[in-house]
């Protein structure tokens, strides 16, 4: 499950709060998010269970859950295909919302619009910031194109630039 803990200055818990479903779940990163609370990002093989209210359309998708600074959820969003979707990369675009980046070798399934062009795929997902869908869109060749780097502000493989992104990786 994704596992956060508040703790004030001096190393004593506030709060703390699971949110996942009846398989592995796995978070990779937390954000300020734009209008307040923390945005969490990182990947879910769990249906609907637990406390996890979003389905699953292939093997692991794409999770993120917005919460308040109390860690309370707001909205939950996955977003994936029929095979295995990982989101590697949360980007802030202003006060627009998010582009979520990562891998995907699924074909057009689920909630995947993007075409799959062989082995994985860069996959982009732009989302509102209330975390409704805008667009996504896949990159890629006919084998495997691994979006990666080190991280830069929080994102792999991502960088923003004046007029769009920069993905980045391994082809």
């Amino acid at each position: 499950d994704f596992y956060i803990v508040k703790i004030d200055k001096d190393g004593e818990k506030i709060w703390d709060k699971s949110y996942g479903g009846s398989n592995h779940d796995y978070l990779y990163f937390i954000h300020k998010a734009i209008d307040g609370g923390y945005l969490l990002g990182g990947i879910s093989y769990s249906g609907k269970s637990g406390n996890k209210t979003t389905n699953n359309y292939g093997l692991n998708d794409y999770w993120v859950i917005k919460v308040d600074i109390d860690g309370t959820k707001i909205w939950e969003k996955s977003f994936g295909g029929d095979g295995r979707d990982w989101l590697s990369s949360i980007t802030k675009i202003g006060q627009e919302g998010y582009l979520l980046a990562g891998n995907s070798n699924s074909n057009l399934s689920g909630s995947k619009k993007a075409q799959n062009y062989g082995g994985y795929d860069f996959w982009a997902i732009k989302i509102g910031k209330n975390g409704d869908y805008i667009w996504d869109n896949a990159y890629g060749g006919n084998r495997d194109d691994i979006i990666g780097g080190y991280p830069v502000d929080g994102s792999v493989g991502v960088i923003p630039y004046f007029d769009g992104f920069i993905l980045a990786g391994d082809s």
